[in-house]
């Protein structure tokens, strides 16, 4: 009793401690059939989270699934946001060296992204090891020039909610986008005391 079951009764081989609400089991199989490339116009940007440390691969996931749902805001209206599920792939190819100076590498990148025709890709990373706040970081990578257009890092919390609301204002700042509001509002007080007006 108080154990939460979100089964359907058919006992599909998922364990009750781990919330998986998918049907199918999470093989690597379904890659495939998950990677849908929007195809309406809009840049596309790829998103995933780089393992660095033992953070599982859950966690990874869904850290970039929430990035994903926040890049689905009217902010970011102009993008079409889909998960790096092809980049990881192509990564988990190479070996352990090979991925990880490519991982670091914006023109690896980029070639990636070019071959499936991304407009950007964007890196994150969680860093829990040895650290009394987990601190995420984020890469844009612009597909079309191969460089890394922005790069930022934040220290979070250790829950998941926490971490997803940190990753809405760190996007807004890894797009530089102008809230007129957010980042005003840190700069307002010292704007209303020192310009009185007419």
């Amino acid at each position: 009793q108080g154990d939460f079951d979100f089964s359907d009764g058919d006992d599909s081989g998922a364990s009750s401690d781990d919330f998986n609400f998918d049907d199918a089991p999470p093989a690597p199989l379904d890659l495939e059939k998950k990677f849908v490339m929007p195809n309406n116009g809009k840049p596309v940007n790829l998103v995933f989270f780089e393992p660095v440390d033992g953070t599982p691969e859950k966690t990874l996931d869904q850290l970039t699934e929430a990035t994903v749902e926040q890049l689905k805001d009217e902010k970011y209206a102009q993008y079409d946001s889909v998960e790096g599920i092809p980049v990881k792939e192509k990564l988990a190819a190479m070996n352990a060296d090979d991925r990880m100076a490519c991982t670091d590498d914006p023109s690896c990148l980029a070639n990636i992204g070019r071959e499936i025709g991304a407009a950007n890709i964007i890196v994150g990373r969680i860093y829990t090891e040895n650290r009394d706040r987990p601190q995420i970081t984020f890469d844009l990578i612009e597909v079309s020039t191969s460089t890394n257009k922005n790069s930022i890092f934040f220290d979070t919390q250790n829950r998941l909610r926490k971490q997803e609301q940190d990753i809405s204002g760190a996007l807004i700042r890894l797009f530089n986008i102008d809230t007129g509001s957010i980042d005003s509002l840190l700069t307002k007080r010292e704007v209303d005391d020192s310009t009185p007006l007419p």
